[in-house]
């Protein structure tokens, strides 16, 4: 337990390299969720996704209604340019959380990748709620609709993000 805590706090400041070793100790002798949500966090940062993905899967394997346990296994697949199970994850987030629209834009995000452009935009979407994602789910749909050469829709969501931006102007 102490190692894991050791490797819990390399994590946080940033000390990569270390925690992956206490990370692999302390889980050698009997993991927890907590330890190896940290473990897969850690190899993110250390781009092993493979690694990551490993992790995940064995947290899941031990709480498997955690949604952020799917989108932390989603991430590492999306750097792996694996789309299909990246998309199989997010979507059993949001199977987990149906009100949690950054679910919704990561998963439009992983299928304007992988070329699912009218999917894309139906997840981009249903994630205008959150008032934090709005302007960046805005310019990503705005792409979207011009890669499908749908401009006026594209130009519509260009100036509903250059006005949110002005708006963040003013409250500054």
């Amino acid at each position: 337990d102490v190692l894991r805590k050791r490797a819990e706090c390399a994590f946080r400041l940033g000390k990569y390299e270390q925690a992956r070793v206490d990370f692999a100790k302390g889980n050698s002798s009997g993991a927890t969720v907590n330890s190896l949500t940290f473990e897969g966090l850690n190899f993110k940062a250390l781009k092993k996704y493979d690694d990551g993905v490993r992790c995940f899967s064995q947290a899941l394997k031990l709480k498997p209604l955690a949604s952020n346990l799917y989108t932390g296994r989603a991430d590492c697949y999306f750097h792996m340019n694996d789309y299909v199970h990246c998309d199989r994850d997010l979507s059993d987030a949001i199977g987990l959380d149906v009100k949690n629209p950054s679910f919704y834009f990561a998963r439009g995000t992983c299928r304007f990748a992988a070329g699912d452009t009218e999917a894309a935009i139906k997840d981009f979407t249903a994630s205008l709620p959150e008032k934090n994602l709005r302007n960046v789910v805005y310019v990503a749909r705005a792409k979207a609709y011009a890669k499908l050469g749908k401009n006026d829709l594209a130009s519509k969501d260009l100036r509903a993000a250059a006005a949110l931006n002005k708006a963040l102007e003013v409250d500054l």
